[in-house]
């Protein structure tokens, strides 16, 4: 049984759900707000951060959220790297039943 999320994730969820809606465009984009949330606990500048680790603006990550674009295939790649596989690059292209604020399955997850 998976232990309860950190009260600080769920924070910086709940901002991405409020901005954009109650449905993720995109599972990618659902997986990508939870795992900026748990591996960065919730710090509110780590799309920042990690967009200046990929080499994009912190607005693309932003735009990625709200499902505004996909990423291209090297750009999704790269997500998959950097997460350890946690968000696949196929996630871009498939939507998925949960809302924002559920926790999503992460890949090779047990």
């Amino acid at each position: 049984m998976m232990s309860p999320p950190d009260p600080r994730t769920l924070a910086a969820v709940r901002v991405v759900a409020e901005a954009h809606g109650g449905h993720p465009p995109s599972l990618g984009a659902h997986r990508l707000a939870w795992w900026l949330g748990t591996c960065w606990g919730g710090q509110p500048l780590a799309a920042h951060f990690l967009a200046k680790d990929w080499g994009l603006s912190a607005d693309f990550i932003e735009r990625l959220l709200m499902g505004e674009v996909e990423p291209t295939g090297d750009i999704a790649e790269q997500i998959a790297a950097s997460s350890s596989g946690a968000i696949p690059a196929q996630d871009w292209f498939r939507g998925g039943p949960l809302g924002w604020m559920d926790f999503p399955p992460f890949a090779g997850a047990a």
